[in-house]
């Protein structure tokens, strides 16, 4: 199957301070984020984490990384990915229907005024 080009109605959350955010779940006992499983969510949703070093979607484009390899890249560089925003959107009924779910998800990020 061909690499699938970003969708203009994918919602992607750059990661912006990358050097402030180390690798997810590091530390010790800190509870970790599974940002594979992570992203078979968001991106059921439409709303993937876009890795520094491929903002516009080149890589994906190109066939280099699949969506969700990028999306996960950009799921451990994310300041806005907590273990309180992943267990809210794991509580989610994900839909087939991406316009039934995304809103949840990006509530579930706080950004829902991002919409």
């Amino acid at each position: 199957m061909p690499p699938r080009r970003p969708s203009s109605f994918v919602v992607s959350l750059v990661a912006g301070l990358v050097a402030t955010v180390g690798p997810v779940g590091a530390v010790g006992c800190a509870p970790s984020i599974d940002c594979d499983a992570l992203c078979a969510r968001t991106l059921a949703c439409e709303v993937t984490f876009g890795p520094s070093d491929d903002p516009d979607g080149a890589k994906i484009a190109s066939g280099e990384r699949t969506d969700e390899q990028s999306c996960a890249i950009g799921c451990e560089e994310s300041p806005r990915v907590t273990v309180d925003n992943a267990r809210c959107i794991d509580a989610l009924e994900i839909t087939t229907d991406p316009a039934q779910c995304q809103p949840d998800v990006m509530e579930c990020l706080g950004l829902a005024d991002a919409l």
